[in-house]
């Protein structure tokens, strides 16, 4: 939390037929795909980096397709620009709380999703053999890990 002081936690749905139960790992994929995207868009229209914890609907739940992270930020993004930037279908955004268990929920009750930081820039931020990650936007930018 210290190089990334700002957090939420954060549910998203997505609008349309093809997202109802029963959908298919394609649906997964794709959603993911697109839970991606959004990071990067919001990452670059912010000028912030994010480190994320994601996970997905599995397959055998009932009901919608659907997204939560728990999404830690060095630059602070107010609740309601992070829910005007996704165009897909509902938006649940809270300020993260340790104490309310998010990470387990997201790791018990979902599939983990693959997670890596998020830089502002075009392309990820490198980290080097000795744990300094090195931001491709920011070109003299040097945080521990």
């Amino acid at each position: 939390m210290q190089d990334y002081p700002h957090a939420w936690w954060i549910g998203l749905s997505y609008r349309g037929s093809k997202w109802e139960y029963p959908f298919t790992e394609d649906v997964q994929v794709q959603g993911v795909k697109m839970l991606n995207a959004w990071l990067n868009h919001m990452a670059s229209k912010y000028e912030a980096h994010f480190e994320s914890f994601k996970g997905v609907e599995p397959l055998s739940k009932g009901g919608r397709f659907s997204t939560h992270v728990v999404l830690l930020s060095d630059r602070f993004i107010s609740i309601n620009d992070l829910k005007k930037c996704w165009k897909h279908g509902f938006t649940y955004v809270r300020p993260y709380k340790p104490t309310l268990g998010g990470i387990e929920y997201i790791y018990k009750g979902h599939l983990g999703v693959q997670s890596w930081k998020v830089c502002s820039g075009k392309g990820q931020c490198r980290i080097t053999r000795k744990g300094k990650v090195l931001c491709k936007h920011r070109q003299h930018r040097e945080t521990e890990v």
